[in-house]
Order: structure tokens, then sequence, then C-alpha cells
């Protein structure tokens, strides 16, 4: 039982992660924010206004219907709603109220503190005012999923970032220029919008904007940080050889060339139950201790080059 016994520990360090570190890192404040490239937006009021900015994944589907069918199934496309972050996020809330973490902070908490988890569950609360923010956070902690219905990590917040890491705000619309990894997109007249080939897309480098705890004062996932100096690491393999498969010869876009590479955009995970078996070896060796009693030793070995759970 031991070796499970661990594995369920390694679980309960996950969940206490972001309010123990959180403690820590948040006196020595670093501000949230993408640098961005081009102009600076205006700060968004209201949940209109912010669904007018960034294009609906579902207008993406209309070229791309595999890409959107995958990405629905996604906790990505889940990244505020869903019940996990809700309670880890109802825990990290409950925490900031806390008269002695006001002591120990030496500062009342601020809508700042609530956009270390929304950064990147949510993240064009970059550009969002205050007031917005926190009606974001109280529907999340309250689940009014329909009122904050659209705000998660969609298809243009990882296609308006650009090779060199910074985000296009030009890119939000339909319209703007997407960034990712095909060598030689179909040229603007061919398609609804410009496309350029951004190696960044294709390393691990681009996940670690948010699945590492370099950039944030409150962290939950730290699967690249746990990845890099790995024998996998080394050998040159990236997230996305496991996270986003490919299928070689298809098309990528309705009436798009016939031989693209097609990268799996439902990203699974941990939550994806056809993964373990990649994941883990399990085996169960049950032995009598009496008549009526059966011993059961459970052993788990992982086979992936991070922490089983992380996030």
């Amino acid at each position: 039982m031991q070796a499970f016994k661990l594995v369920t520990t390694a679980l309960a360090l996950v969940v206490v992660a972001g309010a123990f570190v959180s403690l820590a890192d948040l006196k020595e404040w670093k501000k949230l924010r993408f640098e961005l490239t081009g102009r600076e937006l205006p700060e968004i009021q209201s949940m209109d206004e912010l669904r007018a900015t960034f294009a609906d994944p579902l207008v993406c589907s209309g070229c791309h219907p595999e890409h959107f069918t995958a990405w629905s199934e996604s906790y990505h496309a889940k990244s505020l709603e869903n019940a996990g972050f809700q309670s880890l996020y109802r825990t990290y809330v409950d925490y900031l109220k806390r008269e002695e973490t006001k002591t120990e902070l030496g500062r009342d908490p601020t809508v700042d503190d609530l956009r270390q988890c929304l950064f990147c569950h949510a993240p064009s609360v970059q550009f969002a005012s205050d007031r917005l923010v926190q009606q974001i956070s109280d529907a999340v902690v309250a689940g009014r999923w329909q009122e904050i219905r659209g705000v998660q990590v969609s298809c243009v917040v990882c296609h308006s970032i650009t090779a060199e890491g910074k985000w296009s705000p030009e890119s939000f619309s339909t319209a703007g220029t997407k960034y990712g990894p095909i060598r030689n997109p179909a040229p603007a007249a061919r398609s609804a919008h410009q496309s350029q080939y951004s190696q960044l897309h294709t390393k691990s480098e681009f996940c670690a904007i948010c699945h590492s705890q370099k950039p944030f004062n409150v962290y939950c996932s730290l699967v690249y940080d746990q990845f890099q100096g790995t024998a996998a690491a080394r050998q040159g393999k990236v997230c996305q050889d496991c996270h986003m498969k490919a299928r070689e010869n298809v098309r990528v876009a309705v009436g798009g060339q016939e031989r693209r590479t097609l990268h799996s955009h439902s990203f699974p995970g941990g939550r994806f139950k056809e993964m373990w078996p990649e994941a883990l070896d399990l085996n169960l060796r049950a032995e009598p201790r009496g008549p009526n009693e059966l011993q059961v030793a459970v052993t788990m070995r992982s086979k992936v080059p991070h922490n089983i759970p992380d996030g």
C-alpha cells in the first residue's frame, strides 16, 4: 500500500500549493501581464465588450471544425468552468479573506491577487477593469457559468502569441494574424486571416507560459519545471508529443491543403482516462490474510517525465 499512499500524498501537496506558497510569493509581488506587440487595448469594462474583443471559438469552427470539436472537450475550454478549479479557487479566495493573511502580507488583498489565478484560466483579464475581474471571480465562486461564457483559454488566446512570446491585440479578432506551427501557411487571400509560422508553438516553452512556476506569485502547475532536465527533455521531446498528438497528411482547414499535420486540440492529461495506461504502470497483488480478509498491495510507477498528479 505504500506506493498508493505516496501518490495520494502528492495530490495533497498540489492541492494546498496555491495557498501555501502564495504567502511568501505575494510579498515579492510580480505584476502579471503578457508583453504586447502593437497597440495597447483600452480597459475592458463589461462581459459583452470582452466577448466582442476576443473572437468566439465558434467562429473559428467554420474553417477548423476538427480543432473546435477537440478543443470543446478539453480543459482549456473549461478553464474556468470545472469543479476542480472552482474548488481550489474558492479555497484561495477564502485564504485571502483571513485576517492572518492580511497581517502576514502587511496589506489588504486586492483584485490583483485574484488575477493571479485568472491570468492563466482567463487570460483576457489582463485587459479587464478591476470591477470586471471581480465580477468574473464572483461568478466562478458561485458557479454562475453562463455569466462568464466565452472567458476561457480559447483559440485566439494561444494563436495570438507571436514567435517572440508577445501577445498581439491585433490578432484577437477573427481577421487578425494567427501564429502557429505550420511553416508554409495558406496566404490571406485563401484564408479568413493572415497566418505566420511560429517556432515557439512547437516547443515546450510555449506550454510553460502557464504550466510553470516562474511567472507567477501563485502557481498550481509545475510540469514544465519538472520536465526540464529529464532524459525526455534531453532527447528533444516536447510537451506537444504527448498532449497534442499529430495526424499526418490531413487538412487543417476547410478547403485547405490535404498534406498537413493536424495536432490534437483536446490536450489530454490526467483527467482523461485514456491517458492513464500511457502514464502509469499499475499492479495489484492480492493475498489472503484470513478467512474473511484480503490484503491488496497497489504499486504505481510513473512512465512520464513529470509528477503525477499535477495541476
